[in-house]
């Protein structure tokens, strides 16, 4: 399972626990759990394709799947800055140095600017439009009441062109068991890592 790096680097910005100000959305991650489809979308020669995230409010844990690309999925801890991926089987995980991403250490600052830019309903539900910035990068996001991610588009940076958008989401309790490595699984050592990296991406 290959993460969507754009959804990632998202889920890391919206999960930090910003200063209640006027100028930031009201909520930055959900009050409920939830399960929301996705349409994640590459460069305009690239195919798109989806991707389920599901969130515990309990927790506060994201799970990342896309569907019909195997079994995989990650798990993102926003608060410790964690994430792993599980491989298919759920036997073996590996984890994910998000922390030390440039753009996450930028779009993290507390002091990233927001800008309001209008209003928009997808997938049924109203969300306000903002401007994000964090030093070379930019992403316009579209962010319920709820705090329902239900749009974004990297507009600057490395991941500029690429967006996703929600076309199904779903407000119901989620499985805790869902946001917990497997019983038992082994992390892969660097070398096991590339070997399976490599072996996912033919």
């Amino acid at each position: 399972m290959r993460a969507p790096p754009i959804l990632l680097t998202l889920l890391l910005l919206l999960a930090t626990p910003w200063p209640a100000r006027a100028d930031r959305p009201a909520n930055l991650l959900p009050l409920r759990d939830i399960a929301v489809l996705y349409r994640v979308s590459g460069q305009p020669d690239q195919e798109s394709r989806e991707a389920l995230l599901r969130y515990t409010a309990v927790a506060r844990v994201l799970r990342l799947e896309t569907p019909g690309r195997g079994a995989g999925h990650v798990l993102v801890d926003p608060i410790r800055r964690q994430a792993h991926m599980i491989l298919p089987g759920g036997g073996q995980f590996i984890e994910l140095p998000v922390g030390q991403d440039r753009r996450f250490a930028l779009l993290l600052n507390p002091a990233t600017p927001f800008t309001r830019r209008g209003t928009a309903r997808i997938a049924g539900h109203v969300c306000t439009l903002w401007d994000v910035h964090g030093g070379r990068d930019s992403a316009t996001l579209c962010l319920s009441a709820a705090g329902i991610l239900l749009r974004a588009q990297a507009t600057r940076g490395e991941l500029a062109g690429r967006s996703l958008e929600a076309v199904r989401v779903e407000i119901a309790p989620q499985d805790p068991a869902l946001f917990q490595l497997p019983a038992q699984a082994r992390e892969l050592n660097l070398q096991d890592a590339v070997r399976a990296f490599l072996l996912m991406v033919r």
